[in-house]
This record gives structure tokens, C-alpha cells and sequence, in this order.
């Protein structure tokens, strides 16, 4: 994999250097730029998903079976779909309104999520949106796959988003601000729309339900 955040970096440069030619910016500048950019693209669009898989029977520092929550992930945005590692859809309550024994409930509350009638067996699988990693300068052997990436986690078409926006971010002045400007704005349009593919083709998350005999609020449980 080549170090695209890397070639983006000069690009940058190359846009928002003085008339003669001089870089007004280092790298870094330019790297730091990228992921205020990246973040906060991020945050509006909801571009990047993960799955995190979640073991009460190996719970972290963090997180408590007792009390039945884990701490959130570092890059976690909010969820959109929650449900046991055997396919038992979760609901989302306030925090003012969970309580732990209530039926398939989970709430989110001070950097943790928390699941209703949990023990040592329980597993979950949380859909969430992500903030992203952050973005490195560096050879492939020496990114932390873990936490950063040296190619940004968009579709090949998508990615001039981060030139145009650290460009912008940084200078007002270059004789190019506002066609990168426009750039931005169109390619931003576009990824919110790239983002949202998925509602085209996902069945309804709501739907039959048939009476059982757990306890929730109405008696019902939702059937898959």
C-alpha cells in the first residue's frame, strides 16, 4: 500500500506555497490540518463504520460485569446497530430511563454502553460510526494498524477531500482557495450521499413482531 497521505501532504504543499515557491508550511502543519479536516468530516457525514465485538467473559479495566457496561471504543461516534453475538436485537433507552433488568435495552452514559441482564456469557456485537484513525506520514511497516493509517479510510474518489480541505483550512490566500473551495463543498455533498448507500438496500430494522413470553414494555420481541 503506498503512503497516500503522504502524496496528499504535497500536494497540499504544493497548492498553498508563496509565490516564490517557497513552503510556507511544514509537513507536519499540513498532517495536523488533515486530521482536524478528516475528524470533522467524520463526525458530519458518518462515512466510516466498525464492528466491535463485545465479551463479558473477558472484560477489560474498563468495563464491569456487574454493572453491565464497557467502555466506548476511542473513535466511537454513536451506534446503529446493536445485538447479541446470537442475533437478539438490543433497543436504545435514555439514561434516565434504563434500568438493568428491563428486556434487550442497552443506553450510552459517560464514555460507556450498557447492556440490560448481563453475566459472564453475555456477548454483543455494536455497529457504530467512527471518527477514523488518524492519519500518519509513514511507510507501511511503521503505522500502528491498531490506531492510524497512511491511506485514508474513503473510496478512491473521495480522498482529494483532504487536499482541498487542508488547503483551505490553512490558507485563505492561494491563488486556488476558492475553486478548492468549491471542490470541498461539491465533494462533501458527495460523500454524505456515498454514505447513506447503505439505506438503499438494508431491510427495515423494525418490522413482525410476535408475542413471546419475555417481559418488555409491551410483550413483544422482535422476530429476524
Amino acid at each position: 500500500m503506498s503512503n497516500v497521505v503522504g502524496d496528499i501532504i504535497n500536494d497540499v504543499l504544493l497548492r498553498i506555497q508563496d509565490p516564490t515557491g517557497k513552503y510556507i508550511y511544514s509537513p507536519v502543519m499540513v498532517l495536523r490540518a488533515m486530521n482536524r479536516v478528516y475528524g470533522n468530516l467524520n463526525e458530519e457525514s458518518h462515512i466510516i463504520t466498525r464492528e466491535w465485538e463485545i465479551d463479558f467473559s473477558s472484560p477489560g479495566a474498563n468495563d464491569s460485569v456487574t454493572d453491565g457496561y464497557f467502555a466506548l471504543q476511542d473513535d466511537f461516534i454513536y451506534p446503529y446497530q446493536v445485538r447479541t453475538s446470537g442475533g437478539y436485537w438490543f433497543d436504545y433507552v435514555s439514561p434516565e430511563v434504563f434500568i438493568n433488568t428491563s428486556f434487550r435495552r442497552f443506553t450510552i452514559d459517560n464514555g460507556r454502553i450498557y447492556f440490560t441482564n448481563v453475566d459472564s456469557d453475555s456477548a454483543f456485537v455494536v455497529k457504530y460510526f467512527s471518527s477514523g484513525k488518524t492519519l500518519v506520514n509513514k511507510s507501511d511497516a511503521d503505522v500502528n494498524t491498531d490506531t492510524e493509517v497512511n491511506d485514508p479510510e474513503y473510496p478512491k474518489h473521495l480522498k482529494d477531500i483532504l487536499m482541498y480541505g487542508a488547503a483551505i483550512d490553512l490558507s485563505v490566500s492561494h491563488p486556488q482557495y476558492q475553486y478548492d473551495l468549491a471542490k470541498f463543498n461539491d465533494l462533501q455533498v458527495k460523500m454524505k450521499r456515498y454514505a447513506k448507500i447503505k439505506d438503499f438496500s438494508s431491510p427495515q430494522r423494525t418490522g413482525p413482531r410476535e408475542l413471546t413470553a419475555a417481559t418488555d414494555a409491551y410483550g413483544l420481541e422482535r422476530v429476524y
